[in-house]
C-alpha cells in the first residue's frame, strides 16, 4: 500500500473529527474498540474495582465477576459523581497483556502525559447513570471528575454497532471473489456509520479498480463538502489512478490556491489557522493534495510546491505563529526529499 512520510508531516499540522467519526472529545471510542479482544458490560459493586458481569459484548467471557484494580484509584467526588462509584454500570474494554491475562485497554501513554495511571484507564471505561453516559476527565489537584456526555443507550448503539461491523468485515474478507469483498464492503459502508472501519477493510481487498471508482467522487468532492473521508481517501485515489488522474490533480490544486490566496488576503483573518471548522479541514485536504503531487511527482508538482512555500513563507503572522506545523515548511521539506 500507499507509503509515504505525508501523515506524519500532518498528523501535526491538523487533527480534526467528521460527521461520521468514531471518535468522541472526551474518549477515543475507536482507540478502546479496535484495541480491545473482549468488552464487557457490568455493575460496580464497591469501591474496591470488583464489577458483576451482566454481558459480554466482544469475545468471550465466562466468570460472573471481574475484579479492576486500577479502577480503584480513580477519585470518587466530582461535579456530577456520586459519593460513591458503587452501583453505577460501565462498560470495560479489556485486552490480553503479555502475560496472556486480560487488562483493560489503557488510552493515554501514562509516561508522556505524566497522568495517573488510574485516570488512564478511566478513560478507556464508560460510566453509565440512571440512563446518562458518562465521561471521566481530570479536574482539581488530579482528581478524577464524571461529566455527562449523552445518553446510555446511544453511546451502547454505537459500541454493539462497532462489534456487528467488526464481524462483519471478518466473514466478508474470507470471500475468494475480490470483486464480491468489494461489494459486499461498498454496501456495509452505505450503511453504517463506521466509514473509516469499512474502508480500510476496502482498501485490503487491493481490488484496484473498483477502489479507484468507489474513492474517485469523495476524493474530488465536487460539492465541496471538505470531509475526513476525503482526505483519507486521496491517498488511494493517487495511488491507483497515477497519470490518469493528473488533470483531476490539477484542477482541484488550482481550485484550492486560489481559494486560500483570496480567503487569506482579507486582513481579519491574519489567524485563520487557528479556524476550528470546516475550513480547518478544507486546509488539511490542500495540503494532503500537495503532499501527494511531491511524491508522486505528478503534475506540475515542483512549480506548485515552490508557489505554495513562497506564498504560505511570505505570511508573516503565519511564519511566526507557534504550536503549528507550517505548511510551506513541510512541503520544503517534503521537496527536499524527492529532489
Amino acid at each position: 500500500m500507499f507509503r509515504s512520510i505525508l501523515f506524519i508531516v500532518l498528523i501535526s499540522l491538523i487533527s480534526l473529527t467528521s460527521a461520521k467519526s468514531e471518535d468522541h472529545p472526551w474518549i477515543s471510542l475507536r482507540f478502546c474498540l479496535d484495541s480491545s479482544t473482549v468488552i464487557l458490560k457490568g455493575r460496580v459493586i464497591d469501591e474496591d474495582g470488583r464489577v458483576k458481569i451482566v454481558g459480554v459484548i466482544k469475545g468471550t467471557f465466562h466468570s460472573k465477576e471481574v475484579q479492576i484494580h486500577e479502577l480503584r484509584g480513580i477519585n470518587k467526588y466530582g461535579d456530577y459523581s456520586p459519593k460513591m462509584k458503587a452501583d453505577w454500570e460501565v462498560i470495560i474494554f479489556l485486552k490480553k497483556s503479555e502475560q496472556n491475562v486480560l487488562v483493560p485497554v489503557f488510552y493515554w501513554d501514562n509516561t508522556s502525559y505524566q497522568l495517573p495511571k488510574a485516570m488512564g484507564y478511566a478513560l478507556s471505561t464508560v460510566w453509565f447513570k440512571d440512563g446518562k453516559a458518562f465521561y471521566s476527565m481530570n479536574g482539581a489537584d488530579d482528581e478524577v471528575m464524571f461529566v455527562q456526555q449523552g445518553e446510555q443507550r446511544d453511546l451502547e448503539g454505537k459500541i454493539k454497532e462497532h462489534v456487528r461491523i467488526e464481524k462483519d468485515i471478518n466473514r466478508i474478507e474470507k470471500y475468494p471473489s475480490c470483486r464480491k469483498k468489494f461489494d459486499r464492503l461498498e454496501k456495509l459502508y452505505n450503511e453504517s456509520i463506521y466509514s473509516e472501519m469499512i474502508y480500510d477493510a476496502m482498501l485490503r481487498t487491493e481490488c484496484g479498480d473498483q477502489i479507484l471508482a468507489f474513492v474517485r467522487p469523495i476524493a474530488l468532492d465536487t460539492h465541496f463538502t471538505n470531509t475526513y473521508m476525503q482526505r483519507k481517501m486521496l491517498p488511494a485515489f493517487v495511488e491507483y489512478g497515477k497519470q490518469q488522474i493528473v488533470p483531476d490533480l490539477e484542477s482541484m490544486f488550482d481550485k484550492e490556491f486560489k481559494f486560500w490566496k483570496a480567503y487569506i488576503g482579507v486582513p481579519e483573518r491574519r489567524l485563520w489557522w487557528q479556524l476550528y471548522d470546516t475550513l480547518q479541514m478544507r486546509f488539511a485536504i490542500f495540503s494532503t493534495l500537495m503532499h501527494l503531487m511531491i511524491e508522486n511527482q505528478l503534475g506540475d508538482w515542483e512549480l506548485h510546491a515552490n508557489e505554495v512555500i513562497n506564498y504560505f513563507g511570505s505570511l508573516e503572522a503565519y511564519r511566526a505563529n507557534t504550536g503549528y506545523s507550517k505548511l510551506h515548511e513541510s512541503v520544503e521539506l517534503c521537496l527536499e526529499q524527492r529532489r
